[in-house]
């Protein structure tokens, strides 16, 4: 069997942080930029700032916190899907993630737990790899 190609293997992943708390998108910041594996393209401080940056940058990965002035995560991810159909958008919520308006994300943490820092990073890779598969026949 042929390895499957590794999309963590060329130049960085690029992600959109988008979160309306400066020092929680500064500790995301920190986590991913420790890696070279994954590059911070812009910063987004509520929902509406989320969508256009995601339109501007179109970066691999948006993280988006579902609870933002402006334009709330929900309608952010919505039009971030539309407008980006190839960016993967991680949902951050205070609260387990449930079923809302709209489409939904292609994953979701709760912010709550301690444990969503370690699994983020491979979260990302995880969606890049499923991007990067072959369809089946």
């Amino acid at each position: 069997m042929a390895d499957q190609p590794n999309p963590m293997a060329g130049p960085p992943w690029r992600v959109l942080l988008a979160d309306d708390d400066a020092s929680f998108r500064r500790m995301l910041r920190i986590l991913l930029e420790d890696s070279p594996t994954f590059e911070v393209v812009g910063e987004a401080g509520d929902g509406a700032e989320a969508v256009e940056l995601a339109i501007a940058l179109q970066p691999h990965t948006v993280i988006l916190d579902m609870t933002m002035p402006v334009m709330d995560g929900d309608s952010a991810l919505a039009l971030i899907k539309t407008s980006c159909p190839h960016t993967d958008v991680i949902a951050l919520s205070a609260d387990a993630w449930e079923s809302k308006k709209g489409p939904p994300p292609d994953a979701a943490l709760e912010k709550g737990t301690g444990a969503w820092m370690d699994k983020l990073p491979t979260l990302i890779e995880l969606l890049a790899m499923d991007r990067t598969l072959p369809a089946s026949s």
